[in-house]
């Protein structure tokens, strides 16, 4: 029989205005294994950085991306969002989990009517070339009508 133990390491008070939380991804920090990096994204359009490290939540960053967020995914410095108004957006992060103020946006990628972009994912297959030295990285994005 297997017995699981709930603990509470962070508790964020509710605040006016941020919208309810519709996704989360943990990400790695450290290569140890001791640090990650938690996204949390609200359906206000904010997006918010954190790092878990010693069993205690710090925030450390957080960003408006316009559209209310529907999802994200996170891989090494970057963090994609798929918003409800079709557009994706990319987050860059530095070392200390802080984003860049100004995100970049892809307005619309399923046209002008299209639907909101309710999932997102990166696949990290690196197809490195000696001859011109490249790594590519494939990025799949997939949508459905809101």
């Amino acid at each position: 029989m297997c017995i699981s133990v709930k603990e509470i390491i962070y508790k964020q008070a509710s605040k006016k205005n941020i919208g309810p939380c519709v996704a989360v991804q943990w990400a790695p920090k450290s290569l140890d294994g001791t640090e990650y990096f938690l996204f949390t994204g609200f359906g206000s359009g904010k997006v918010v950085s954190s790092i878990m490290s010693n069993d205690s939540i710090v925030p450390m960053s957080k960003v408006s991306v316009g559209s209310s967020l529907k999802c994200l995914c996170a891989q090494n410095d970057i963090v994609l969002v798929g918003c409800a108004d079709g557009g994706l957006r990319l987050l860059q992060i530095d070392d200390n989990g802080c984003f860049d103020p100004k995100p970049r946006v892809w307005e619309r990628v399923n046209g002008k009517t299209g639907p909101g972009i309710s999932s997102v994912c990166m696949d990290k297959r690196s197809s490195a070339n000696v001859n011109t030295n490249t790594n590519r990285k494939s990025i799949l994005c997939a949508s459905s009508p809101s």
